[in-house]
Formats: C-alpha cells, structure tokens, sequence
C-alpha cells in the first residue's frame, strides 16, 4: 500500500511513539510527513518536512499569549506546507492515510477523500467518555477547538491508551506501541528517581528536589543551569541521550515527570510509579494524570512540593502492587492489521 503518515512535531511523545509503527509498515511504500522535534528524532528516516506548531511553557503552565504569537508568526510557513502537502498528495495518489496530530496530512486526506486512521491518544477526550474531579472548561474547550481543527474527520480511530473507556463507535482503545528500546529492557529497582519534565525555566523543582533525601537523576534543563546546580549533592543533572536515558529509567525506583502520554506508558510498562504534576492549562495532560491516580499507578499532582514528594515515596508499595496486577496486551499491530485489511478489500 501506498501510505502517508503525519506526525505531530510538538514534543518528543508523537514520533517516539509513531518510530515502531514506522518500522512495522516497512514493507508498504511510506512517506512520512513531520516537522520540530518529530523532524529531529525521526531524523534516520526520509521526511517531508511541513510547518510544526509549538507550545511555549512557564512554570509548568502553558503560556496561551506567546504561544499563540509565536504559532501566528509560522502562518506564511503552514500555508506553503499545506500547499505543498496538497500538490505531493495528487501526484502520489495514497491508499491510506496514518496520522498522530499532524495537521497537513490530515486536512490533504479530506480534501482527496484518502481513508484516514488516527493514532493520536489525545483523541481519547473527544470520542471517549472520560472523567475527572472537575473539568477543566477553558482548557477542555481549547483543546476540543484543536482537535476540530487539526482533526475534522476520520474514518478509523485507533486510540493508544492505558486506561480504559468507553468510546464512540469507529474508535478503538488499545495499547500504545512501544519502542523496542523500551520492551528490550530489564526493569530492575535502583536507588534512584527519575525526573523527566519540559519547562526548561522550571528552577523551582529543583529547589524541591534538592531537598529530600533521595538521589536523583534529572533531564530537560539546559547547559547553564546542570553547571548551575552541580552544588546540590544529590541532583544529577543530564544532557538528553535516548540509551542514558532508557538506562536510568529502567533502573530507577520511581519517575516524577508531568503529564504526558509517551513516559507515563513507558514506565506503566516498566511497572514503575509515577508522581505525574501535569502541565496546567494541558487538558490532555490533566486526563492522563488523572487516569494515572485512579488506577493507583501513582500519583497525580497540580504542584510539586517536598510533603507531596514524600507522600508520594511513602506509598510506593501500593502503587508496586497495582502496576504488578496490570496486565499490558500489545494489540496495537493486531488491530492495526485488521484496518488494512479492511481498507484494501
């Protein structure tokens, strides 16, 4: 089959996720669409590159204004790609589209009437019935709104999740597809808490984290401040490199990060816990944080404090047991299978 598959750019977790399902397909003709960080990471393979939109964080929030003044800046860009989606679209003539929240290959399969599976977790808040202790509106809403946007329409949704529930017809919930990195690893309790977050800006977690008496290793803040905090004896702070960082996550004893999809199903798998303080004004991190708290693989948090850490600490056991109980099906590829059967008949 001929295939196109658009990934998102936004984030690491889009084409960390989509890299198995790239490889798996290795036997169709697949052209892969991408852009930002999708474009770095998924750099040994050929891409078309289009326009990535980006979010801009402070204080592990999401900036509305200067997000929204740094994407309007990018137009010129996106509409050029969505030109240029369109033109490689009626020369290529695809038989599917595959698409994780990327915009162009998306709004290009309903202009050609292409079938259009989507991948994309976040779908889980617009065709499943979620919940949570109380909605946040303004963030459901913008997220609704992007989701319209960049997803009016599809034929098949194939839904990673770790959580299950109900969801509307021609969607299905299923396992996430996971690195072979990641399923190649021995999980192995070390002595140390893996710290994984985006806000580069963040200096207030580190003031916490210097203050429990636990060693731990900490990814995603610049040259300058690893030099900065070197002081504090039981910090370390890295450079992101994948195999370090697979190493310190299969050896750790438990993982602070915030809420996004890709680590927490990593370290689900893993059967690690997991304090997750969620990126606020992020719905879709805020479902997942949730959904991480209630089935007691750990604990969800809007504020990261040394009491909440050591709460967290304290009942590692029980959230151990829940994960031990988990039972983690790799049905995506099975599932994923069944569609293109489907589509090509």
């Amino acid at each position: 089959m001929k295939i196109i598959f658009g990934i998102a750019g936004e984030g690491y977790g889009h084409a960390t996720r989509s890299k198995p399902v790239i490889e798996h397909l290795k036997k169709h003709d697949v052209k892969i669409f991408t852009g930002g960080k999708g474009e770095s990471y998924l750099s040994n393979y050929p891409i078309k590159r289009v326009t990535s939109f980006r979010l801009v964080y402070k204080n592990n929030s999401v900036n509305t204004l200067r997000s929204a003044l740094l994407n309007f800046v990018k137009i010129p860009g996106a509409i050029y790609s969505l030109a240029k989606t369109i033109v490689f679209f009626y020369n290529f003539k695809p038989d599917l589209v595959i698409n994780d929240f990327e915009l162009f290959t998306n709004w290009a399969a309903n202009i050609f009437r292409v079938p259009l599976i989507h991948i994309n977790n976040g779908e889980v808040f617009r065709c499943g019935e979620i919940e949570t202790p109380k909605k946040p509106y303004l963030s459901y809403l913008k997220a609704l709104f992007w989701s319209l946007v960049i997803n009016p329409k599809k034929d098949h949704g194939l839904i990673p999740s770790f959580f299950h529930v109900p969801v509307k017809p021609g969607n299905k919930l299923v396992f996430p597809p996971l690195r072979k990195e990641i399923k190649n690893l021995r999980s192995h309790e070390g002595d140390h808490i893996l710290v994984y977050q985006t806000s580069k800006n963040n200096n207030k977690l580190l003031e916490i984290l210097r203050q429990i008496n636990k060693k731990v290793i900490v990814y995603g803040f610049n040259k300058k401040q690893i030099q900065q905090y070197k002081i504090f004896k039981n910090i370390i702070l890295k450079n992101f490199n994948e195999n370090d960082f697979f190493e310190d996550l299969a050896n750790c004893k438990a993982v602070i990060t915030n809420g996004g999809f890709s680590l927490m199903s990593e370290s689900i798998y893993l059967k690690k816990p997991i304090l997750s303080c969620y990126v606020r004004k992020q719905f879709e991190q805020e479902v997942n944080s949730y959904y991480l708290e209630k089935n007691g693989f750990g604990m969800s948090v809007k504020e990261l404090s040394k009491e909440k850490i050591d709460r967290f600490l304290e009942n590692l056991t029980k959230y151990k047991e829940e994960l031990r109980k988990h039972k983690w099906h790799d049905n995506f590829f099975e599932e994923l299978g069944k569609l293109l059967e489907q589509i090509k008949m």
